[in-house]
């Protein structure tokens, strides 16, 4: 079985206490040795899209969130309790029908949009619209940038005062690039040759990866060293046999097992 860790479990570690986080690394080690869990018992929540969310207990209150198969495990997202289940339930593990990438993508949920008039003199009220950022770029452009599908319509409609919000609940590699489109530079396409002026060219179609996939936009880094996380050791763990748990703030890196 394959053990990877989310750019979404590394955001939600870090804001947890040090006492939290030494627990939770403890059991995404754990995890790592056995992914199968048969020291653990996972619980399968039952409010959620997505039918592969599972929780693992790490403390009284804190619990870790994953997305389990048959072949893969996948570190989601950590924090207390109710909090943990209300992040699975919003959200769903898909792979992108463009970029060919697996993505934990927020489920959208119906916004109305009030536009608040503004009176000018003589008592007429007037609508003020921004420049919406992506009105001018195509669908196709856009998911060849990770847009998620049902997330177009809110990234058209975007302006200068509403992007940094929409971007938080988007997947990682999407919301770099369209952070970057909007400030008129490259969205990180290799050897498009964009020297700006004009659309950017959009990618090709990425290759679907079977064995190591790709959750969002960075390239690896160094290996964690054996029994520990980001320096941290694992308290009462013993790290002999461990293999480095390789992951990124961007990205995971697959182990197999």
């Amino acid at each position: 079985m394959q053990f990877s860790i989310a750019d979404t479990f590394n955001a939600s570690l870090a804001r947890l206490t040090d006492d939290e986080q030494k627990a939770v690394e403890t059991t995404a080690f754990d995890l790592q040795v056995d992914p199968a869990g048969n020291s653990m018992s996972f619980h399968k929540l039952d409010k959620t899209t997505d039918p592969n969310f599972y929780s693992v207990r790490v403390s009284r209150d804190i619990r870790l969130i994953l997305h389990k198969t048959a072949g893969s495990l996948l570190s989601c997202y950590v924090d207390h309790h109710d909090k943990a289940y209300q992040w699975a339930e919003r959200r769903k593990l898909e792979v992108h029908p463009t970029t060919g990438a697996a993505q934990i993508v927020e489920i959208r949920e119906r916004v109305e949009e009030i536009l608040v008039p503004k009176y000018v003199e003589g008592g007429r009220p007037a609508t003020q619209q921004k420049l919406k950022l992506f009105a001018k770029y195509g669908d196709a452009q856009l998911l060849a940038y990770g847009v998620p599908h049902e997330w177009l319509a809110n990234v058209k409609a975007a302006d200068e005062d509403s992007l940094l919000e929409l971007v938080d609940h988007l997947p990682g590699e999407a919301a770099e690039a369209l952070l970057e489109l909007a400030t008129r530079r490259h969205a990180g396409v290799a050897g498009s040759g964009w020297q700006g002026g004009g659309p950017i060219p959009a990618p090709g179609r990425a290759t679907p990866l079977p064995r190591h996939v790709r959750y969002g936009r960075a390239g690896p880094r160094p290996g964690i060293p054996v029994g520990q996380v980001d320096g941290i050791p694992p308290s009462g763990a013993a790290s002999a046999g461990r293999a480095p748990l390789q992951r990124c703030g961007a990205c995971v890196w697959l182990g197999g097992h």
